[in-house]
């Protein structure tokens, strides 16, 4: 489920999503005979921070229905996902920020639609590593740059030197709806537990999957 903002900016950058969109939320959808369910069968009508915050699953597989597996990885690349981060840790692994090209070419099999709505949650083909995730959620609270992330252990007078950091480009009040689920994610919504007094936490539920 940390991968769902992500598809909520694929889906307001490309349009598919209006900002003050409002979507029904149930037990699941169907695409065809197949069910596609959520964490909690709980019916309401939900805009985008509150479906973000509480993390539903049926309000992101309608979203994904609207977005091609190209729109959401667009988006992972270009904040982070599916390549080294370049940190000073042996070992670093790639991930897989997955489409249809991918699929084609590793699994020799075609890009269902249903590929589309488990991507849309962070399932599917997906992988990121730990620390591309704190990179991706960087490059959301900045609103424009993704930062290199680094292990130092001493600094005393070394100065490091500036770094060309990877940018991009997204409407500031499309982006806001996605900080303000954040927000209320930990204020209100799923991510309780993290609430600090006396500051503002945003953060973002999620479950590991084998």
């Amino acid at each position: 489920s940390i991968w769902k903002p992500i598809t909520l900016i694929a889906g307001l950058a490309s349009m598919a999503v209006k900002p003050n969109e409002i979507f029904h939320v149930s037990g699941a959808v169907y695409l065809g005979s197949t069910r596609f369910g959520d964490w909690t069968s709980k019916e309401d009508n939900l805009n985008l921070v509150q479906a973000l915050a509480w993390s539903r699953d049926t309000a992101f597989y309608q979203i994904g229905k609207r977005l091609t597996p190209e729109q959401i990885r667009y988006w992972g690349k270009k904040l982070g996902g599916g390549k080294k981060t370049g940190i000073e840790l042996l070992g670093e692994e790639k991930g897989i920020v997955p489409d249809s090209k991918w699929k084609k070419k590793n699994l020799k099999e075609d890009w269902y639609p249903g590929n589309t709505l488990h991507y849309s949650i962070g399932q599917s083909f997906l992988l990121i590593t730990p620390i591309q995730a704190a990179r991706i959620y960087s490059g959301i609270a900045t609103g424009s740059t993704v930062p290199r992330l680094h292990v130092v252990k001493k600094i005393n007078e070394y100065i490091k030197p500036p770094e060309n950091q990877d940018k991009y480009n997204l409407d500031p009040a499309l982006m806001k709806i996605v900080k303000d689920g954040l927000e209320t994610c930990v204020e209100s919504g799923t991510g309780g537990a993290s609430m600090i007094e006396l500051a503002m936490v945003s953060g973002k539920t999620g479950s590991a999957e084998v």
